[in-house]
């Protein structure tokens, strides 16, 4: 993943979380400190709620007032709420936002009987109603809190009323428990259940692996070419197409019928794709000196059809990416939106390369009698990366190239191959048989 990628799929997300965050406890926290001040300044004046009311009362007037309120949801609650949907409980980031809805709406209430030279409110009520998004309704945008109650006036002081006014607990509607902490609680759990059906998605794959057979993948991706900029009329195409098919008759039980392409991409480079797709780079083609190194090159890539190292491949980054997604929040601009071709380019093992090594290395060693130029491509890839030359993608997408040469030299010698023969050169010249 570049550094491009990472800011647009996880820093600029969680930016904007963090800034909402601070943002809306900053305001929480003033919005709060006003309504403890202003309960203070209430204290004296009655709300009271009662089936019947006392006889003994003597009402002047009385009116119905009202107080609303309307609270929004900032982007971390948001977040934080969804989250919480998925595991059940409480939701302890909407408690504050509720009290402080049910606290301000009963304030105004009380300010309006108060100015209004009422003496009490009775029988409050309250109602909560939600406010969804603009798109389509779904979601919540905020709510409105509204208590209503009737507002009387006492025609003289009762002898036995007695009120005791008293500030009402802060803390007793809203959880103790720190919304950060809440939130890591929340992550940490969704990132270990994600992780987990990742994991079984990709044992899955492992298994359903077994009951593919080549010929059914190779319908699945006919005529399947995800690559853009393909240049049919290169001018080293048939040759290398030629030099493919006789690589490919060094392993006369495949199944696969391969597909030759060459992309104007000026990195080097070579991929196998689902469906028996080979994609060389114009790039490989311009660096390479020998056909026996780009035999190398193509035999590799055949190691990982024979393999099936690319739909292995394919279908882990395909669950990785949905646990990408997931977790990002920003599915549109994240792992699914690579492209398979990336999914499958990146993500061979060492294991699967040494592999791909090893078979692509035996299809060399029976199309010429030796190994000798497949050894020295990686001495000019090592070469080609200590003085600059454009390797750079090839060696980010394959092992280093000081160990194959190492592994592949233990292998050669295991299996009494000759490291040294005939090489041909590349673009190719007649060739005498």
């Amino acid at each position: 993943m570049d550094a491009i990628t990472f800011i647009f799929n996880f820093g600029i997300p969680l930016t904007v979380l963090m800034v909402a965050y601070f943002v809306g406890t900053l305001l929480e926290r003033q919005h709060f400190a006003s309504i403890r001040s202003r309960e203070a300044s209430m204290r004296g004046f009655p709300v009271m709620t009662f089936d019947r009311m006392p006889e003994e009362w003597q009402v002047g007037r009385s009116a119905l007032f009202a107080g609303s309120v309307v609270v929004s949801l900032d982007y971390f609650k948001r977040i934080i709420a969804g989250i919480r949907g998925i595991f059940g409980g409480r939701i302890k980031t909407y408690e504050p936002l509720l009290d402080r809805a049910r606290r301000e709406a009963m304030l105004r209430l009380i300010e309006q009987a108060k100015a209004a030279g009422f003496d009490a409110v009775i029988n409050v009520r309250l109602e909560t109603s939600r406010i969804a998004n603009a798109s389509g309704g779904e979601g919540t945008a905020g709510i409105e809190m509204l208590a209503f109650g009737t507002a009387i006036k006492l025609e003289s002081r009762l002898r036995n009323m007695r009120f005791e006014p008293r500030t009402p607990d802060a803390e007793i509607n809203v959880s103790k428990t720190h919304p950060l902490v809440e939130a890591s609680t929340l992550l940490l759990g969704l990132i270990g259940l994600l992780a987990l059906v990742t994991l079984l998605i990709v044992f899955a794959i492992e298994i359903l692996i077994r009951f593919i057979p080549e010929e059914t993948e190779v319908k699945w991706f006919s005529g399947w070419t995800p690559v853009e900029h393909l240049q049919s009329d290169h001018p080293q195409a048939e040759a290398v197409a030629d030099l493919l098919s006789r690589m490919v008759a060094q392993w006369p039980d495949t199944e696969y019928q391969f597909r030759l392409e060459i992309s104007d991409d000026p990195a080097p480079n070579a991929m196998a794709l689902p469906g028996g797709l080979i994609i060389v780079t114009s790039g490989l083609l311009d660096q390479i000196d020998s056909e026996n190194a780009l035999a190398f090159v193509l035999s590799h890539e055949l190691g990982h059809f024979h393999n099936r190292d690319h739909i292995r491949q394919l279908g882990r980054f395909a669950a990785i990416g949905l646990f990408y997604s997931a977790v990002s929040a920003s599915s549109g601009n994240t792992a699914l939106g690579y492209n398979i071709t990336d999914l499958t380019l990146r993500g061979f093992s060492r294991a699967q390369e040494r592999d791909a090594d090893e078979f692509g290395l035996s299809l060399v060693e029976k199309e010429y009698g030796h190994v000798g130029e497949a050894l020295q491509f990686f001495s000019t890839l090592s070469e080609g990366r200590d003085s600059g030359i454009r390797w750079d993608n090839y060696l980010g997408t394959h092992p280093d190239p000081q160990d194959r040469i190492t592994e592949l030299t233990q292998l050669a010698e295991q299996n009494e191959w000759r490291l040294s023969g005939e090489v041909f050169d590349w673009p190719p010249t007649a060739r005498v048989e």
